[in-house]
């Protein structure tokens, strides 16, 4: 889940979760990856409210046999509110809470196991997720979508900006 490419000038992040994070309104990452919560085009700007941000919904480039991508967005980061009991937070900017540390990451939203059905796209999509592999994504940050929201489908050719 924390892979990271540029996309209209903005970190795009590909996932296999990406109904949970979206139902969820949250992205994991792992403490190796925390770096990467940066803003292109700025140095090293950490994230901060407003930050925006697009998802790659991972699956669907193979599901279409590497014909096209799915990406949506942007999507805002938000402050943190509501954080489970325990929670860490491990990155502020502005007074704001903008990252935390899940104490009980294992209690989702992201979960192990294999997607029985999922239709997007035109696409049937039957997928692993493996996120025990990743401690369950424990670094978590909120986002919303922008105002400017949109499914944008990507057709896949060579040099494309989502795939190296």
């Amino acid at each position: 889940m924390a892979e990271v490419k540029q996309f209209r000038g903005r970190d795009c992040w590909r996932t296999w979760f990406f109904d949970e994070c979206e139902q969820s309104r949250l992205f994991g990452v792992n403490q190796k990856h925390l770096g990467l919560l940066r803003v292109a085009g700025h140095g090293a700007m950490p994230y901060c409210v407003g930050t925006r941000v697009y998802l790659e919904d991972a699956p669907v480039f193979p599901a279409s046999q590497k014909q096209f991508h799915r990406v949506c967005g942007p999507y805002e980061v938000q402050a943190l509110e509501n954080l489970p009991e325990g929670a860490t937070i491990v990155h502020s900017y502005d007074g704001k809470s903008i990252v935390y540390l899940d104490p009980h990451p294992e209690r989702g939203p992201w979960g192990n196991g294999t997607r029985v059905r999922r239709n997007v796209c035109g696409l049937d999509l039957k997928f692993r997720q493996t996120a025990k592999e990743f401690n369950y994504y424990p670094y978590r940050f909120s986002f919303r979508p922008a105002a400017d929201w949109a499914e944008i489908v990507v057709p896949h050719r060579a040099g494309c900006e989502l795939l190296d």
